[in-house]
C-alpha cells in the first residue's frame, strides 16, 4: 500500500507498521513527511511509543509467586491486541 501523501486518519492506521520498520520506502518517507508538519501526529506518535516502551516494560516483568500470572497474561493480551 502506497499513498502519494498521509493524513491524520492514514498515520493512525499505518502508526504500528511504521514504528516496527514494516512501511515501503514511499509510505515511510510520506507519512514522516506528515508527522513532520502535523502537531496533532507528532503528539499520536509520541504518546504510542510511549505505549509501546511501556508494554516491553511490562512483559520484562517477572511474576512473583504470589501474584496470579493469569491477570498478567490477560494485561498483555489486551495491550497487545489494542496495537493491533
Amino acid at each position: 500500500m502506497i499513498y502519494e501523501e498521509v493524513d491524520c486518519q492514514m498515520l493512525v492506521e499505518l502508526v504500528t507498521d511504521w514504528l516496527e520498520g514494516g512501511l515501503p520506502e514511499p509510505t515511510r518517507a510520506a507519512l514522516e513527511l506528515h508527522v513532520a508538519t502535523c502537531e496533532g501526529c507528532v503528539a499520536y506518535v509520541e504518546q504510542m511509543r510511549a505505549t509501546e516502551a511501556a508494554l516491553h516494560r511490562l512483559e520484562s516483568v517477572e511474576v512473583a509467586e504470589h501474584e496470579d500470572a493469569g491477570t498478567r497474561d490477560q494485561l498483555l493480551a489486551i495491550f497487545r491486541a489494542r496495537r493491533n
